[in-house]
């Protein structure tokens, strides 16, 4: 097998939208479920959160 060149940033791009899929997927299988309990999937971006702290700091 021949050695690959790691991209970290298409890594951490794909890791990104596999959060994002697995968030809908588990939205869409509470809906179908049709849950009891108020249930929310989010999916949250930590990097906007930390930079918007930033700048709430300044």
């Amino acid at each position: 097998m021949a050695e690959q060149e790691y991209d970290k940033y298409l890594q951490y791009s794909r890791t990104k939208l596999m959060n994002h899929l697995t968030a809908f997927a588990l939205h869409r299988l509470l809906v179908q479920q049709k849950c009891q309990f108020r249930v929310t999937s989010n999916v949250v971006e930590l990097g906007n959160m930390e930079q918007n702290r930033q700048k709430r700091a300044r």
